[in-house]
């Protein structure tokens, strides 16, 4: 396990604030883009306070993705649908979700250019969510470890990730260490 998270969000309300660990944690591989913070790929899942669901037709295809900001509505977490991930489990969660395509799309542009002017960091992984018992109330919490996918998957990540303007974090083998090791 590489991150490990737990969220402090209200409860939803209709439609559905932001997915739940165990909608997360059914999709599968998944391209997260994330702040470069203290706790990692989840701290923008433990910050956030809302999220809306961003579709576009591209050039290279389809593009879906969940976007997630924080109270302050600050974009701090989002997610990308990948050839590797789980399309029933997607469409599933995303169904309770807002889709704001058109505001989402052009937010995502101008978030883009936020970080620019305000020199964030941020960080694009491939992942594999799952949930987690949070041993402080023995709820349920987010972990990721990073995932590896297709050639094709890999080949639509590095885009999205060049659209961007992030560099890939790509998969180590699976023999490195880092595989392996919790963090906190």
């Amino acid at each position: 396990m590489l991150w490990h998270a737990r969220t402090s969000q209200a409860l939803p309300t209709a439609p559905q604030a932001l997915p739940t660990p165990a909608q997360l944690a059914s999709l599968g591989p998944v391209l997260c883009l994330s702040r470069v913070q203290p706790g990692g790929a989840l701290a923008g899942w433990a910050q956030a306070a809302r999220s809306e669901v961003a579709c576009d037709v591209e050039r290279e295809g389809p593009c879906e993705a969940i976007h997630f900001v924080d109270a302050r509505e600050r974009p701090c977490w989002r997610l990308y649908l990948l050839p590797d991930s789980d399309f029933l489990a997607w469409d599933a969660l995303i169904a309770g979700l807002r889709t704001r395509a058109d505001r989402a799309w052009h937010a995502a542009r101008g978030h883009r250019l936020e970080r620019r002017l305000h020199a964030e960091r941020w960080s694009a992984t491939v992942l594999s969510l799952r949930t987690t018992r949070s041993h402080a109330d023995a709820g349920t919490a987010l972990a990721a470890d990073r995932s590896a996918i297709s050639s094709l998957g890999m080949s639509i990540a590095l885009r999205i990730a060049r659209t961007e303007g992030i560099e890939l974090d790509a998969p180590h083998n699976t023999d490195c260490c880092c595989q392996h090791h919790a963090w906190r």
